[in-house]
């Protein structure tokens, strides 16, 4: 038997963060010339922590590309990125790791390494090439980003959310009835589930 606790999921190590940003229009310079340059559509600025895994960069694409921040003819956010057919910012942002608890400096070492930092962000980035346009700036360079918020709307997308199962979702999951035709999917979905749970207990247990 199933059971959901009430308490919040803990997760010991950094996951992937990303800053979303609906803008009329963003652009990124370095050195003065322009790195890349959108109209409508979004800034991202993306770190990567030191656990994160494929899994993650997946995750974060098929939010981004399916979120649904724009507005429709009645002004209702019902529209995603491809919807609108915009573009896509991204800007690599290790700052987003800033740990202040002590002192007036932050330290940034909940951050990924560079090298395993940049290889995620290229993956990240020519992944969500595949649905919506790109432009992106340079990764470690010392970058001038330039943007119109439109809204503002700013969300802050964690990976870490990927691991939380709700408790609706288990409860509706556990009551397939023998004879439903649907009954064999909610089977494999729950064992989905299931499986997905006991990886990032053990993920939490290593971070320890």
């Amino acid at each position: 038997m199933f059971t959901v606790s009430n308490e919040p999921t803990v997760n010991k190590g950094d996951s992937m963060k990303i800053v979303i940003q609906r803008v009329k229009e963003a652009s990124v310079s370095i050195d003065g010339k322009i790195a890349g340059a959108i109209t409508q559509g979004l800034l991202l600025l993306v770190g990567v922590g030191p656990d994160d895994q494929a899994e993650d960069i997946s995750y974060a694409v098929r939010k981004i590309s399916n979120m649904r921040i724009f507005s429709d003819a009645n002004d209702k956010m019902n529209l995603s990125i491809k919807d609108i057919k915009g573009s896509i910012l991204s800007v690599s942002q290790f700052t987003l790791y800033a740990d202040t608890k002590k002192g007036n400096r932050p330290a940034f070492t909940g951050a990924a390494k560079p090298e395993m930092a940049s290889q995620f962000y290229d993956s990240f980035n020519e992944q969500l090439a595949q649905l919506v346009p790109v432009e992106r700036g340079v990764f470690g360079a010392d970058m001038q980003v330039s943007l119109i918020n439109d809204g503002p709307v700013t969300i802050i997308l964690d990976t870490h959310n990927r691991w939380a199962v709700s408790k609706w979702r288990v409860r509706s999951l556990l009551t397939w009835e023998e004879g439903d035709d649907s009954s064999s999917d909610k089977k494999d979905e729950v064992w989905g589930v299931f499986a997905l749970s006991l990886i990032h207990i053990w993920r939490c247990r290593r971070a320890i």
